[in-house]
């Protein structure tokens, strides 16, 4: 809050005198900030928006990206993530030299797309048509979430663990789509 200061002094003879009357403010409470983004979310652009609130004009901020700090004009705007996992927190200070941070967003820059090959089955015949080896190859600089197959464009099955599989199909011709995310 806001305080003021007046001294006076006296000698021995008794003669008093004042200093001019002084003003000042007292703030141990931090300035309060709420980081609004990003989010704890995988982004598909290494382009990434910061926006935060807070309690009281800040004098000065800065973000910490990954352990690297770097000053910033006290708005909201955009930061180059790097690819893969990331984190993320905004700090600022107010005239009183508090300083306070956000918390501290876990995040994912994901901008390649997974690569992903069949080894099995072939583009050849077969002369069975159950338990045919679905083996392949995939890879991703992000871990991948999930993997899936469909036969003929139908019903997608779920790949449990991207882990090479098996799958029954009919007589003839098949078109076998594979998918990883």
């Amino acid at each position: 809050g806001t305080n003021n200061i007046m001294l006076w002094a006296n000698d021995t003879a008794n003669n008093w005198n004042s200093s001019s009357r002084i003003w000042f403010t007292y703030d141990n409470i931090s300035i309060a900030i709420a980081l609004t983004s990003p989010t704890n979310t995988t982004y598909t652009t290494r382009n990434v928006s910061y926006a935060y609130t807070v309690s009281e004009n800040p004098t000065s901020c800065r973000y910490e990206l990954n352990g690297a700090n770097t000053t910033i004009p006290c708005t909201n705007a955009t930061f180059t993530a790097a690819e893969g996992n990331n984190q993320f927190m905004v700090w600022v200070n107010d005239s009183a030299d508090n300083w306070n941070s956000s918390s501290r967003i876990f995040f994912t820059a994901d901008t390649t797309a997974p690569s992903i090959a069949i080894l099995q089955p072939t583009n050849s015949t077969y002369n069975y048509n159950t338990s045919l080896q679905l083996n392949y190859t995939r890879s991703d600089n992000v871990q991948l979430s999930q993997c899936w197959f469909n036969l003929d464009s139908g019903a997608n099955t779920t790949i449990a663990g991207c882990a090479n599989t098996t799958f029954n199909a009919s007589e003839g011709f098949h078109r076998l789509y594979l998918f990883a995310n």
